[in-house]
């Protein structure tokens, strides 16, 4: 823009909103909590989730077009720097853990875990489905974590029984206001036909998933202390009736199976690292059951007379942990970021992969007591007063380096650390000659590539030979 204008310069968003779901959009729905048997393939859509509704600004469809006076640079930089330190910033990350069990009601019951209760330590309240049976959530509060250990340890040691099973245990990472979704399960192929008015049959397969789902929507509050989330937690499987006429016509798609839905949607809100405990999931497993008196139901003609059948009514209760945590951008913590330890995630001596290795959180050197040293903080002061007066200084080093957070010597201390890491795995003690080639000059100043096990067997022919690899 050519001449001076004391308007210039100015910002213009180039909006586009759009959904923040990596679903596709549904039907708006309300807060509700259900637990029922349905029939046939109407409610895929719900088995599927439902699409939590957000237009949320920052998608990557929205641009700002900067019109500015040339004449006037300083302008043009104070709404750089204002852009960037304060409107264009990364969106703070959400981790959230979650833990899935289905337990034997009775056993839970036996423990002293009430879900209608509001003892120990724990507060909330419970509605009733539309099947009429108990479910509901509540938080624990922060003097409550050592109830919940205990809690955790009980269902460990239930689990070594039998009575209990983790059905699942997933972790997501999460944008701050950003819709996460978690599947684990399998999808059941059913037939489906459309007549059409032109009379002529239109036959395909759809597919809807059985398992779990969980959709969640996590928002911080502006201390970072507490976290606002939208859940819809769905679980799902065939009755058994299903799962046996599956079983004997696997290729049979033409029937509609009977599908056991239990699904609540909720809003809560819980402080950062606290676990929230969602409950009260029943269902009914009815089974065979055959009660014989010893050694007299064994004799032949008149042992069935010892012997009586019985249908047992087992009650199974699925119980979904969710802990949030915000990851402290800050402080560089990446405990969070860094998956559990575990040896698959490690590969070496592989032909056609490459060689990985992943770091562990403790091999990560703690630096927090370098950012909280008052010397450092002292410095990092100075700059940024002496910053608000000469905003060039925010482009040059090493002011830029301290006003984005570095630290000093930091690019020491991560060789260093890499150093330490590859020293503890002992990586290069043993070179695969296999593996290795090198170059040897030919004729005409042309070089040709060897493998060093070709030509150590070259050497080791004739005594009183050596090789030697120069570079």
């Amino acid at each position: 823009v050519r001449g001076k204008s004391p308007k210039l310069p100015w910002a213009v968003r180039v909006t586009n909103a759009s959904k923040t779901s990596l679903m596709a959009p549904g039907e708006k729905t309300t807060s509700r909590t259900s637990s029922s048997s349905s029939k046939g393939i109407s409610g895929a859509l719900q088995l599927g989730g439902a699409h939590l509704h957000s237009a949320t600004a920052g998608s990557p469809d929205e641009r700002l077009l900067i019109v500015y006076d040339r004449n006037e640079p300083e302008n043009l930089e104070t709404l750089v720097n204002l852009l960037q330190t304060h409107i264009d910033v990364p969106a703070q990350q959400i981790v959230i853990e979650a833990l899935v069990i289905e337990v034997n009601s009775m056993i839970l019951n036996d423990l002293g875990f009430e879900w209608r209760s509001s003892n120990r330590g724990a507060s909330g309240s419970f509605e009733r489905g539309s099947s009429g049976k108990r479910s509901g959530s509540f938080i624990l509060s922060p003097n409550a974590f050592t109830d919940f250990n205990a809690f955790r340890g009980a269902i460990e040691a239930l689990q070594e029984r039998g009575d209990a099973e983790i059905l699942s245990s997933p972790s997501v990472l999460v944008l701050n206001d950003r819709q996460a979704r978690i599947q684990v399960g399998r999808q059941i192929p059913v037939s489906r036909t459309t007549t059409p008015a032109a009379g002529v049959a239109l036959k395909g397969v759809e597919y809807f998933p059985i398992g779990i789902v969980l959709n969640l929507r996590p928002r911080m509050n502006r201390e970072r202390s507490e976290v606002t989330m939208q859940i819809e937690t769905i679980i799902s499987s065939i009755s058994p009736e299903s799962a046996a006429k599956l079983e004997a016509n696997s290729g049979d798609i033409t029937f509609s199976p009977i599908v056991d839905n239990r699904q609540v949607e909720t809003y809560v809100r819980v402080a950062d690292g606290t676990p929230f405990i969602i409950g009260g999931l029943l269902s009914t497993v009815d089974q065979q059951a055959r009660i014989s008196l010893p050694l007299f139901s064994s004799i032949p003609l008149i042992g069935r007379l010892f012997t009586r059948d019985r249908v047992e009514h087992e009650r199974r209760e699925v119980i979904v942990v969710l802990t949030p945590h915000i990851v402290p951008v800050e402080a560089r913590s990446f405990s969070y970021l860094i998956p559990k330890d575990s040896e698959i995630f490690n590969r070496f001596d592989y032909t056609l992969f490459r060689n990985a290795y992943r770091v562990r959180d403790d091999e990560v050197w703690d630096l927090k007591f370098i950012q909280e040293s008052p010397v450092l903080r002292g410095i990092v002061t100075r700059i940024r007063d002496h910053a608000e007066d000469d905003v060039t200084m925010r482009r040059q080093e090493p002011f830029a380096s301290f006003l984005a957070g570095n630290i000093p010597g930091e690019d020491v201390l991560v060789r260093t650390m890499l150093k330490d890491i590859v020293g503890n795995l002992e990586y290069g003690e043993k070179v695969d000659i296999g593996k290795v080639f090198f170059f040897e000059n030919a004729d005409n100043n042309n070089l040709v590539d060897r493998m060093l096990g070709g030509a150590l067997g070259e050497v080791l022919e004739t005594g009183g030979r050596g090789l030697v690899l120069t570079y």
